[in-house]
């Protein structure tokens, strides 16, 4: 996680007014009976949500929010998003006539069909008997 990122992770009870004002967990948060147990039930939410990819859009750019959790002090967990953002869409380049390829490319050869001839196995190799080992018939 960056020193960025650290700053900008929340735990579950920072999170409790960002959850009411979306209306998620109502009847679970009117249920509760104190903020700690609204915050256990924004927790669990949480946990269960965390590595889950969401598409976000902003000032036109798209992209990916990801849910990541990281620990805090005595087994507390913090919350954040992690967003990555697409790459601009660019307009394809107009077609050159006579350009194969581009320059960053390696250039590839294709295989040739023809094989090499390979010399034979030699018959006293391959017929040769195996000495040694013991007289045990299998």
């Amino acid at each position: 996680m960056s020193e960025n990122a650290a700053t900008k992770s929340w735990t579950a009870a920072k999170w409790l007014p960002v959850v009411q004002s979306a209306g998620v967990l109502t009847e679970m948060l009117g249920q509760a009976k104190n903020d700690q147990a609204r915050a256990i039930a924004v927790g669990k939410f949480l946990s269960a949500k965390v590595g889950q990819e969401i598409p976000v859009t902003q000032g036109g750019r798209t992209g990916k929010a990801v849910l990541r959790s990281a620990g805090g002090r005595a087994r507390q967990k913090t919350y954040y998003f992690e967003v990555i953002w697409d790459a601009p869409a660019t307009a394809p380049a107009p077609a050159v006539p006579g350009a194969a390829r581009h320059k960053g490319e390696p250039c590839r050869r294709k295989k040739s069909k023809k094989q090499k001839p390979r010399p034979e196995k030699s018959a006293a190799k391959s017929k040769r008997a195996r000495t040694g080992g013991n007289d045990e018939q299998w």
